[in-house]
């Protein structure tokens, strides 16, 4: 079954990732990456996907999304070129982390893992502790 959300596409714009922390409850983020300034790039899911909601946007298109857990409870991350945002709602808000972290396109952490890995721009690949960096950031 096919199901549409409020998230824009076209040549440059839609869901980039989608991330579900049950089989209910999932969350999609992309954008627009030509501009890089998307302000329509959230949508969140309570239904299996079935039918989807705008939620608040990110700081800019995101093309990964995440969930980690963490001793604090499970946020969830998005990132993309132009940083890096975390939500403990499920998607509906979010806030940005001040973090050196740019041009990242993707992130994977193994279940209990405490340190996951990103990768983008320039090939690179970068060993992140998240866990840490989100529990010590001051806006969140």
């Amino acid at each position: 079954q096919i199901s549409t959300t409020p998230i824009r596409s076209g040549p440059s714009a839609g869901i980039f990732s989608l991330t579900f922390c049950d089989c209910q409850n999932g969350v999609a983020v992309g954008g627009d990456y030509q501009p890089e300034d998307e302000a329509v790039n959230v949508a969140v899911t309570a239904d299996g996907g079935i039918s989807w909601e705008l939620a608040a946007a990110t700081g800019g298109f995101r093309s990964v999304a995440a969930y980690i857990d963490t001793p604090a409870g499970t946020l969830l991350l998005a990132l993309g070129p132009s940083g890096a945002d975390v939500s403990k709602d499920n998607g509906r808000s979010w806030m940005a982390m001040q973090t050196p972290w740019r041009g990242l396109h993707t992130y994977s952490q193994g279940e209990g893992a405490a340190r996951g890995f990103a990768a983008g721009a320039g090939g690179g690949i970068a060993g992140l502790g998240l866990v840490e960096t989100i529990l010590a950031s001051p806006k969140i």
